[in-house]
């Protein structure tokens, strides 16, 4: 009921100013990356079901690098991701390690192709064996959709599990707002294969300055075994230049991401 509310009232407030054109990717992340992307950490780290949209890859315009660490109450990582591309074509290749015990270190990549004025396609691949696939449609317009779809491979486990996920992102001229929905599915008997994420976000933006607030619910929660969430961004930066984005239970409890442009 409460992201009900908070989405109806959100949807009320946008449609009462005027629209602008959507960029087709965030430097702050808000709800969970499927209709709206974040360009400046989209391979590392995700949140929701699914990874954020592979189809971001296709905005790198020349070189971008980004120096990322986040941190809960016994662990802490870090990471890198680097992207080049021209602004229609885009490739992107990350690295990340956790210093919990026997976690390994996780390579990532992501590419993008604007495949019209208005549509965008994208691949990602993440270790070990997950495939990703993203689509972005009503791009150059005040709203935008998303889909995004992961395929994992454990072949240790003899088990396979799909993550998909659809969104719509709607840009104003001081704000964006994006609502995603995620689900996963594999052959874990104990696993509720009915749960759906929810996530209204909202990412005001002040130029100089960003705030974004986003709100997880879950649907189909038949164990009861997940609890609503608010989460939050809050970004600084020229974003030709550079950008530092800080999170609170983002990725992590804590996370911060330094990006630069080149």
């Amino acid at each position: 009921m409460r992201a009900l509310i908070i989405t109806v009232f959100i949807l009320f407030t946008s449609v009462r100013v005027f629209g602008q054109k959507n960029s087709g990717f965030t430097l702050l992340a808000v709800s969970q990356g499927i209709s709206m992307p974040t360009i400046t950490s989209p391979i590392n780290w995700g949140h929701g079901f699914t990874y954020n949209n592979a189809a971001v890859a296709q905005f790198y315009d020349g070189a971008i690098l980004s120096l990322e660490y986040d941190q809960n109450e016994n662990t802490k990582g870090s990471g890198a991701e680097l992207g080049v591309g021209t602004g229609n074509v885009g490739l992107g290749i990350g690295y990340y390690k956790n210093d919990c015990d026997n976690c390994d270190g996780r390579v990532g990549a992501i590419a993008g192709f604007g495949m019209s004025n208005s549509f965008s396609f994208g691949l990602g691949y993440r270790e070990e064996k997950t495939y990703s696939a993203g689509f972005l449609f009503g791009l150059g317009s005040s709203g935008q959709m998303g889909i995004a779809v992961d395929f994992r491979d454990n072949e240790d486990k003899n088990l396979k599990t799909y993550s998909y996920g659809i969104g719509y992102a709607y840009s104003a001229s001081n704000f964006k707002f994006a609502i995603d929905a995620s689900k996963q599915e594999d052959g874990d008997s104990s696993t509720d294969n009915s749960l759906i994420m929810l996530t209204p976000g909202l990412m005001v933006d002040g130029g100089f300055v960003r705030l974004g607030v986003s709100f997880d619910t879950y649907l189909n929660d038949k164990n009861e075994s997940h609890d609503d969430k608010v989460w939050f961004g809050l970004g600084f930066g020229d974003n030709s230049k550079w950008n530092l984005n800080l999170y609170k239970d983002y990725s992590s409890e804590y996370s911060t991401a330094l990006t630069f442009w080149f």
